[in-house]
């Protein structure tokens, strides 16, 4: 008998060492795979620029930043948790490739709630090597590798809705109610990051049946069943709406709600009736789907297993499979990334049946299948890391094409930091350091296509904000063709810049509104001569620091046809009157590196193009009709080695023949002065 007791006391504690193994290299195997997962990504998100969507979600938040109202002053259409997830990384990182850190943490977490899953549901001699395995296929998946290595929305919504879903799992093995608000809680959380994983209440249904049914052993013919399945799902109602709740404090719920959702209904509905075939977005290509054929296999393969085995643990992810098909035949459009909302039940069973053949080979009697096994799982794994390669995309926004760098050095050179400039590239206005206005945030083809943005309304904005700068598309033609001469009613130029590097490509830029809507912040109306007047100024507000560029926006009205080309200087002058920098030029000159290939003129201005345009300006003053403020700006880089003290910014026209200045009245007793004081300012070191 003491031998009997002594021999049960030996297996269970061969049974806890074999245990305490199987965690250990669980722990260890995840850790791993965390360890790689971050590390590709982190070299991934180095090597690839933001991307255009990207861009979007990054503007929401740099608007916000900047004191506008989400929703009810930025037009905002995506949901308001990945909202805040956005304004908190671009609160971190700005707008550099970091910003994407949150968001991939995001879809680690995702990928650890999978695995749980799977070495919970997987029999229990094959879970860890079934768990690491839907792991693996789940991370490297190229298509959900490229979406948890962006600021895009999918795997953040994916993730929160495994980690839902995991959270209900726990509820099966401890039955305390908890388990159950946070998963609701969670899926709130999915459902205000983006409407991705609809169907998941669906498949945390067939989760509780199951627990009901094969872990409670209760009959789905008693009424009380029922009720406590009822209970659960109120439960789980519950912390659904507290975690969507939370959001609808923050934000305006009556703008929120137009903008995610009926502006969704509204491309739905614009696309339904389209009869012009109007692409809005990447095409879905028979190479997307085919990534995910091995996965389909090894997942018909799991279900298999899962029906004859009966694994019940597994029957919710076939469930999962059905609706994630059914949603995606449902979507419109259905972009490549899309695709991911099917990943989790293909890799969870795909891993599932993989460890069971694996399993097998290694129970074979012939000496070389153990060794086989590994060769074949470490191949599996290389291939499966592998995979996402060739989404490296080290070539840039301007790399494409060049002339998007002379559009950049043009907005830079010649619009001040708080100029709006309207266009439909976000990573142009990241690279040139400027914004839109808040409705104009996202100027997307499906915003344009659905009518949710019309030419009048981008024409509207320009008007009250005053954009100086307006860089044209082909879309604009395609989809809203009255922007066009709407934007040649209101600018005075339209400059076309080409790179000699790709002649085929060329960027139409509206610039100089014939009529500059907004004050000066410093209003002056001091005359020059008989012809013009300034009317006031903006300068970058002080201390200056040496080394730095300064805006200069100054506000000019012609009073009568200008007799000739006059030069503005712009100099600044120490305390004791000694010039230190100079900027004299014709007004809105084009420089080389703004690669202007053609020069088209609004037909208000006061006669044509004068001989050996464009010599004295893009719009020299002999152009100037009466009655019209142009506002010009320009970048005056100040001296590296400027001496701190007081200095002051003289502006006022000459003629370069005679070097004759126009004179400017004084108040003072000396009577008549050749020049304006527009700032004084400290220089500070």
């Amino acid at each position: 008998m003491a031998r009997y007791g002594l021999s049960l006391a030996g297996s269970a504690t061969r049974a806890d060492r074999r245990a305490r193994g199987l965690l250990q290299a669980s722990t260890v195997g995840l850790f791993v795979l965390l360890l790689v997962s971050l590390l590709t990504r982190l070299w991934y998100s180095q090597a690839t620029p933001l991307s255009y969507d990207e861009t979007h979600n990054l503007m929401f938040a740099v608007l916000a930043q900047h004191g506008h109202a989400p929703y009810r002053e930025i037009y905002v259409v995506i949901a308001p948790f990945a909202l805040l997830t956005m304004e908190i990384s671009a609160w971190l990182w700005g707008a550099t490739t970091h910003v994407r850190l949150l968001m991939m943490a995001y879809g680690l977490a995702g990928m650890m709630a999978l695995f749980y899953l799977v070495r919970r549901q997987a029999p229990p001699h094959q879970a860890t090597l079934a768990a690491l395995l839907a792991g693996l296929f789940f991370s490297f998946n190229p298509h959900y590798f490229f979406v948890s290595t962006s600021i895009n929305l999918e795997a953040g919504a994916l993730a929160f809705a495994l980690l839902s879903l995991a959270a209900a799992e726990q509820f099966r093995t401890q039955s305390r109610r908890r388990w159950i608000l946070l998963s609701g809680v969670l899926f709130g959380l999915s459902a205000t990051f983006k409407i991705f994983v609809p169907y998941l209440p669906a498949v945390i249904a067939a989760q509780m049946v199951v627990w009901a049914v094969y872990d409670r052993g209760y009959a789905l013919t008693d009424w009380r069943t029922w009720r406590t399945l009822l209970l659960l799902g109120l439960l789980w109602t519950a912390g659904v709406l507290a975690a969507a709740s939370v959001f609808l404090f923050i934000y305006d719920p009556g703008a929120l709600i137009h903008q995610v959702l009926l502006s969704r209904f509204a491309l739905r509905e614009a696309i339904e009736t389209d009869g012009a075939g109007v692409n809005i977005a990447e095409a879905l290509e028979f190479a997307d789907v085919a990534q995910f054929i091995p996965l389909m296999v090894g997942a018909l393969a799991g279900l298999v297993l899962a029906w004859r085995a009966r694994l019940v643990r597994l029957w919710p992810w076939g469930v999962w499979l059905m609706l994630a098909l059914a949603f995606l035949f449902l979507h419109d459009p259905v972009r490549p990334r899309h695709l991911v909302t099917m990943l989790p039940p293909l890799a969870a069973l795909s891993g599932v049946a993989v460890a069971a053949g694996s399993q097998r080979l290694a129970q074979h009697r012939a000496g070389w299948a153990p060794h086989f096994n590994r060769l074949l799982l470490g191949g599996l794994a290389c291939l499966t890391v592998l995979a996402p390669l060739p989404l490296v995309e080290t070539e840039g926004f301007v790399e494409r094409h060049p002339a998007r760098q002379a559009v950049i050095d043009l907005v830079q050179a010649t619009t001040a930091p708080d100029d709006c400039i309207v266009t439909k590239e976000n990573r142009l206005l990241f690279l040139a350091e400027r914004l839109p206005t808040p409705r104009l945030s996202m100027i997307s083809t499906a915003r344009l296509f659905s009518g949710v943005l019309t030419a009048q309304d981008i024409l509207d904005e320009i008007d009250r904000y005053g954009c100086p700068v307006l860089v044209y598309t082909d879309t604009f033609d395609q989809l809203i063709p009255s922007l066009r001469t709407g934007a040649e009613q209101r600018y005075a130029l339209r400059l076309d810049v080409r790179d000699d590097r790709e002649p085929d490509h060329e960027i139409q830029v509206y610039t100089v509104l014939m009529d500059a809507p907004q004050s000066p912040s410093q209003p002056l109306d001091v005359p020059l001569g008989q012809s013009v007047q300034l009317r006031g100024v903006d300068v970058s507000p002080g201390p200056w620091q040496p080394g730095e560029s300064i805006y200069v926006s100054t506000y000019w009205e012609a009073l009568a046809p200008m007799p000739g080309d006059y030069k503005i200087f712009l100099h600044l002058v120490d305390e004791a009157g000694n010039q230190v920098q100079a900027f004299d030029h014709y007004p809105f000159e084009a420089q080389g590196k703004f690669q202007v290939a053609e020069v088209v003129l609004n037909p208000d201005l006061a006669g044509e193009k004068p001989d050996g345009y464009p010599a004295r300006g893009l719009l020299p003053t002999s152009l100037w009709q009466p009655g019209h403020v142009l506002k010009e700006t320009v970048r005056l880089p100040l001296p590296a080695d400027l001496a701190p003290g007081s200095y002051r910014l003289l502006i006022g026209l000459y003629d370069e023949a005679t070097m004759e200045r126009l004179d400017v009245p004084d108040t003072t007793p000396d009577g008549i002065l050749n020049q304006v004081e527009i700032a004084r300012s400290q220089i500070r070191p």
